[in-house]
């Protein structure tokens, strides 16, 4: 008698997905989409990017992942594998640094967020890495002094003061 109870059960479960199917009911039954509040560029450099975003995952277990490349046809992602955002319900920062980048070049990103419920992908971004090598200047053309050590090591500064030192004497003033 349960087993006969059982498949006549099986087909009424089933029609109920069907209709929640149909209905679009069914991303609510399987959690809500996560949403992506921040996307920020923090540090580029010649051959590297650290991005951070916020993520609030709705209640439902989420992951992500950055998609960059020199397009908004992007090309390539990280972290590998997916990060986890966890299944809280308030904004968690997470932060995706990437390497093997080319200098001087302009990248585009976005964050994309996915859980049972659906994904949500972020806004198209971009951001430029450093130019690298060559000699280090300054932009007006002068020179780099040392002014004065940064640790002198109870040695005098000036002459003056070197000569009144090796007499004992204190430098007048």
């Amino acid at each position: 008698m349960t087993v006969a109870r059982m498949s006549v059960l099986t087909p009424a479960v089933l029609l109920c997905v069907l209709v929640a199917l149909l209905s679009g009911a069914a991303p609510a039954a399987l959690g809500a989409v996560p949403a992506i509040e921040e996307e920020s560029v923090i540090e580029a450099a010649g051959t590297s990017v650290t991005l951070q975003a916020t993520i609030d995952p709705e209640g439902a277990e989420t992951t992500y992942r950055v998609e960059y490349g020199v397009t908004a046809a992007y090309g390539s992602t990280a972290p590998e594998p997916e990060g986890q955002a966890g299944s809280g319900s308030a904004g968690v920062t997470v932060s995706v640094h990437i390497q093997g980048l080319s200098p001087s070049t302009l990248y585009h990103y976005r964050v994309v967020a996915s859980s049972p419920g659906g994904v949500d992908e972020g806004v198209d971004g971009t951001f430029s890495t450093q130019p690298v090598g060559g000699t280090l200047a300054l932009p007006d053309g002068r020179q780099w002094e040392l002014v004065s050590p940064p640790n002198k090591h109870g040695a005098p500064l000036s002459r003056k003061a070197a000569r009144a030192a090796r007499r004992g004497a204190r430098p007048h003033r």
